[in-house]
């Protein structure tokens, strides 16, 4: 869709994890449960583009599904597609807002975190849907509310507590409106100094002067600034949605393992996963067996195979392993057979814990500089502390 979009939404998790999650939806039950609705019809007829995108691609989901999807499933999916879109857009916009919830001080807590992840947001005021009639307009340009308001003269916009997709769009449309009717004074906004912030800024830097650039100048800088902001303090795991250096330490790594087929190269990729009660003995047969029905399709990306199997499978804790083979192998049996060089076994034990360790996964292997990085490596550490950085870059 990025590429078919000409926009680049794939440092969009939110929009990964909603998409999956929807998907796995069409993939359990038929569509007898996705009801159309005036609102999905608003935003089909508004988006042909995206559409026509969709269904150009659709058979990626088809063959998966062994069944033709249907329209008013590609409507669904089109809903997500645009809600990933409105978030590119507004991100940069310095919206004052005043939020009201009719919820107690985590519904408000929850949607603020949702706001301020993907807007550039000043949150004026937050005040409860029983106290409407203290709302004060505060130079606000938007009042963003879980309940109906009956006596309010400032722009507002409904959303669920949730703040889904839909949300999005809806918050979206009213921004549109509310630039195309007035204007915004510009405003100086004091925001916390990062290094993904730095870098997002030198994007367009780098973006200006494309072909002018010293090669490898890019990386020093990305690199200097990482290093720069870099305290030297590793923030705890959280084990309900870990990060992917969280998964691959050093100790869950090893270099220049020799294997003679990738039966053995999935077998060593799952020994310390095995020996520190990641997973049983079965999944690791699973896992092969699942490869020699279905193909190589655990390989993700060029020379980096992740194999996997289900839930159910044989898995204890959400973990990695990563080895790094001395020579490539051929991963498949047949002439679909592909050169691996990194064998990643991945233990998951639910459908979102891994999520986005997967997701930052995937956006690193799409980086040619990340790839030669990983496989000039000279130790388990260096590999490890390579991740790190390269994930918190993105």
């Amino acid at each position: 869709m990025s590429h078919e979009l000409k926009i680049n939404l794939n440092d969009d998790y939110d929009f990964y994890q909603n998409l999956s999650n929807h998907l796995e939806s069409i993939f359990r039950y038929n569509n007898n449960n996705f009801q159309k609705n005036e609102f999905i019809d608003a935003v089909v007829l508004k988006n042909p583009n995206v559409i026509m995108a969709v269904k150009k691609h659709i058979e990626i989901i088809e063959k998966y599904v062994q069944r033709e999807i249907s329209e008013i499933e590609i409507a669904y999916i089109t809903i997500h597609i645009c809600a990933a879109i409105e978030r590119k857009k507004n991100q940069e916009i310095a919206f004052h807002v005043i939020l009201v919830c009719n919820g107690g001080i985590g519904t408000s807590q929850l949607l603020l975190a949702k706001l301020k992840t993907h807007y550039n947001f000043q949150i004026v005021d937050i005040v409860s849907s029983h106290d409407e009639k203290n709302i004060v307009n505060r130079n606000a340009d938007l009042v963003i509310s879980t309940v109906p308001l009956k006596n309010i003269d400032t722009d507002y916009v409904i959303v669920s507590p949730l703040f889904t997709d839909e949300d999005y769009i809806r918050v979206g449309n009213k921004i549109d409106e509310i630039r195309n009717s007035r204007n915004i004074p510009p405003r100086i906004e004091k925001k916390e100094i990062t290094a993904k912030g730095v870098l997002n800024k030198l994007k367009s830097v780098f973006m200006e002067f494309e072909g002018e650039i010293p090669e490898g100048l890019k990386e020093k800088i990305t690199d200097a600034v990482l290093e720069y902001f870099d305290d030297g303090v590793h923030e705890e795991i959280d084990y309900t949605s870990p990060y992917l250096h969280h998964l691959l330490p050093s100790s869950n790594i090893e270099l220049d393992v020799e294997c003679e087929n990738w039966r053995e190269a999935v077998k060593k990729s799952a020994k310390y996963l095995l020996d520190n009660e990641y997973i049983e003995e079965r999944y690791i047969d699973n896992m092969i067996k699942n490869i020699e029905e279905n193909g190589p399709y655990v390989v993700i990306s060029d020379g980096f195979a992740l194999p996997h199997d289900g839930i159910d499978a044989g898995t204890k804790k959400v973990g990695m392993n990563l080895i790094r083979l001395k020579n490539s192998i051929k991963f498949g049996d047949d002439e679909e057979g592909v050169d691996v060089k990194f064998v990643c076994c991945l233990s998951a034990i639910d459908h979102n814990t891994h999520l986005k360790a997967f997701f930052n996964l995937v956006n690193m292997l799409g980086q040619d500089k990340f790839k030669d990085a990983i496989e000039s490596a000279k130790s388990e550490y260096e590999l490890s502390e390579i991740i790190r950085r390269y994930e918190y870059s993105i």
